[in-house]
């Protein structure tokens, strides 16, 4: 079943993702120039936000960003979708959001965080409420996370190679 359209689910992805005119891609014109880079790898959604990991390694965000769950340093609200600097350059092999963070991980098993951390939910210091930009998650430095995936309104489950998973704190 779809989600309503009075869902705030279904009013960003109509937000973030336009149906293009059938007449205009006749002509062969791209609508979508934001997301033209590459391959769509994996494309995420959060509470009010989307995350797409393009090849090569490239990741995009659009949405809300109240709490920088964008990891763009700052929190203006994105209406197309933005390269995230932060993760430029970076080996980057899937992606995750919840309600208010976001998470990448690495070829080398590092997890990226970004978003609300008042209860320590992204597996760092709680003092630090917001993790403004993606920053390494250095309670997870010495396991190589292979996968994961974000639950509910703030935690996320984490597997490695051996099938181990564990929950951030939420």
């Amino acid at each position: 079943m779809l989600p309503s359209s009075k869902t705030p689910h279904a009013r960003l992805a109509a937000r973030a993702l336009p149906v293009p005119d059938p007449s205009a891609q006749k002509q062969n014109v791209n609508h979508n120039r934001d997301l033209s880079g590459g391959k769509l790898l994996q494309f995420v959604c959060g509470g009010d936000h989307v995350i797409a990991l393009m090849s090569p390694a490239v990741v995009m965000v659009t949405g809300r960003n109240d709490n920088h769950q964008l990891g763009l340093g700052d929190t203006e609200l994105r209406k197309r979708f933005e390269a995230v600097e932060s993760l430029a350059d970076l080996p980057v092999e899937m992606v995750a959001c919840t309600w208010k963070s976001s998470y990448a991980v690495l070829r080398d098993g590092t997890v990226m965080v970004s978003g609300f951390n008042g209860s320590g939910q992204l597996g760092m210091n709680a003092l630090d409420r917001v993790i403004t930009t993606f920053t390494p998650c250095k309670s997870l430095s010495s396991i190589n996370i292979t996968q994961v995936t974000g639950i509910g309104g703030g935690g996320a489950l984490c597997s490695n190679a051996c099938g181990w998973h564990m929950w951030l704190k939420t």
